[in-house]
């Protein structure tokens, strides 16, 4: 008897699992995809701010612009953070997962 329920519980870890690794997987989808939006915003943002310095004097629009490259920077790093952080979950995840199946129900 007490095979069976070992076996449901293993059962339902790895369903469990298998749940969370596609939740992960989901979210890992969105970091790329906000990671590509970002990396097109900060080379068109550049773009804008080289034009904006080749003006005459010193520009307003110059300043905003390189404080909003260099914000763009940092949320960009902040997502690549998330991301790194997401990839270390499905790690730990993977290898508790393989512990959980040699470590009998409670």
């Amino acid at each position: 008897m007490a095979k069976d329920t070992d076996g449901a519980y293993l059962a339902h870890v790895s369903d469990t699992l298998e749940e969370l690794g596609k939740q992960l997987s989901a979210i890992q989808t969105v970091l790329g995809m906000m990671l590509d939006t970002l990396q097109a915003q900060t080379e068109m943002l550049t773009e804008v701010l080289a034009a904006a310095r080749d003006e005459p004097g010193d520009s307003p629009v110059a300043q905003a612009l390189t404080n909003l490259t260099a914000a763009v920077g940092e949320n960009t790093q902040a997502v690549n953070t998330m991301a790194e952080s997401m990839n270390d979950m499905a790690s730990l995840l993977v290898a508790s997962g393989h512990e959980a199946s040699d470590t009998p129900a409670p």
